[in-house]
This record gives C-alpha cells, structure tokens and sequence, in this order.
C-alpha cells in the first residue's frame, strides 16, 4: 500500500498472497501478519467476489479456507487452477473439516495432489502460516 508502483510490477506477484475466509477476523490476521512480513496481499471475506478479481499469474500462493458459504476452498480451488495452472494454495481449516472435504474432493481428483501437508489450522499460529509461506515460495513444482 505505501508503494503503489509495486502493483504494476510483474515481478511482484512473486510476493503477492491471496487471501479467501468468509470470517473477518480470520483475513485480517492473517493480511497483517504477512503484510508486517513484506508480502502484498488481497483478502476477500466472499470466494466468488475473490475468483471475479482473480488474475492469471496475479499470485504465487493463495489461502483458502475450506468451509465457506456459496462456494467452498475446494471448489474455488478447481476454479482459480483453470484460470492460472499456477497457483499454489495452502487450505485454511478448523480442526476435523478437512478430512471429510478432502476425502470427498480427492475422488474428484480436484484436491491438491501433494496431499495433506499444505494446511493451515485455525486459529492460525504466525510462525506456522509464515512456515507455509517460505516453504511455498522456495517449492518449484506444484504438485
């Protein structure tokens, strides 16, 4: 925000983080605790507000939480992929909601295929969300 000239740098979607939570708080902890460690991040509380404003190659990574009303991080998931083959995504997630949505998606062949390593549980604790983030930002393949 203090630079805007940032934004029309195409390299700077290498720092560039999406955030989807339908829970205000849940975005706002997690914009600051990132946004205090350098990266630029956009934070929707609505997913299919997030997959309007979503761009190719606009973000290397994206924190979706799984349960979410209209659409959930699963099915946002398979719609920003087929918009940018991409993104890496970290799943937001309380405590025993992941299992059962993976085990429905995995089926569908629409879950992540590096499996269950990339999410983060909620409440969200800052050195594990910033863990998540480096190992992100230094992992090449996407899956």
């Amino acid at each position: 925000m203090e630079d805007s000239r940032a934004l029309d740098d195409p390299t700077s979607a290498q720092k560039k983080i999406l955030i989807v939570d339908d829970e205000p708080d849940v975005t706002f902890t997690i914009k600051v605790i990132l946004t205090s460690n350098g990266y630029q991040v956009d934070a929707f509380e609505d997913a299919e507000e997030a997959l309007t404003e979503f761009r190719e190659g606009a973000y290397f990574l994206a924190f979706l939480d799984i349960k979410m009303p209209k659409m959930n991080g699963f099915d946002l998931y398979k719609k920003l992929l087929e918009i940018d083959k991409g993104i890496k995504v970290c799943f937001l997630t309380a405590l025993g909601e992941f299992d059962d949505y993976y085990r429905q998606y995995k089926k569908e062949d629409l879950a992540p295929v590096w499996g269950v390593r990339h999410i983060v549980r909620k409440p969200i604790d800052n050195s594990k969300l910033l863990e998540e983030v480096s190992i992100m930002a230094t992992t090449a393949g996407y899956g």
